[in-house]
């Protein structure tokens, strides 16, 4: 062989092994864009939620091979997120905190292709909502109402009261004095009886 064409043979088979490798990339490449042709939402797109169990959805998700796998995790704690089987729709439980909560997700096919994580977020607020802050209000104030009803009706009759209860005292004074009276007039009556029968 022409110790000329040597070279051109060795930098030919490079320039070969480097297109394969090149191309084997570039395809692994391509296969993750495609998973990463997905969204995440945490309940079904809400700003807020009341409790730390929300809802995932993952949708529009495009690619030659089937979603097999994915993992889960809250901001913080990528290192503790296993692969576990895929599911498109899951509950999700969120940090305790409350505040702006990020949730993300990462996807791997059939054959072995892993996505970049992607993510949705959620304002976290345990608190009452802004309806049931005003039904605790209402409730304050209808009672605060019905206690105050209360008070002022027993100021305003109780001269009532005293009037109907002195009246009563007196009624029954009366009654006394005249039964009283009665007895009274009944001894004399016996006394007078028993004058005569002795005369």
């Amino acid at each position: 062989m022409n110790q000329h064409a040597l070279p051109k043979v060795t930098i030919i088979v490079v320039t070969m092994i480097v297109s394969l490798f090149a191309l084997v990339i570039i395809g692994g490449t391509a296969a993750s864009a495609e998973i990463n042709e997905a969204t995440l939402s945490i309940n079904h797109g809400d700003e807020e939620a009341e409790s730390t169990e929300v809802s995932l959805l993952v949708e529009k998700v495009t690619g030659e091979d089937e979603i097999s796998q994915m993992r889960i995790w809250n901001d913080g704690d990528d290192e503790d997120a296993g692969w576990e089987p895929f599911e498109a729709d899951r509950l999700w439980t969120l940090s305790e905190d409350e505040g702006t909560k990020a949730v993300w997700v990462q996807l791997q096919d059939a054959s072995g292709d892993v996505s970049v994580a992607f993510s949705d977020s959620i304002e976290l607020d345990t608190g009452p909502t802004r309806a049931q802050f005003f039904m605790m209000m209402f409730g304050t104030l209808a009672i605060v109402v019905v206690v105050f009803s209360v008070i002022a009706f027993y100021v305003i009759t109780r001269p009532n009261f005293k009037a109907h209860g002195a009246d009563a005292i007196d009624d029954h004074e009366s009654g006394s004095d005249r039964l009283g009276a009665l007895l009274d007039d009944g001894k004399d009556s016996d006394k007078d009886s028993d004058s005569s029968k002795e005369s």
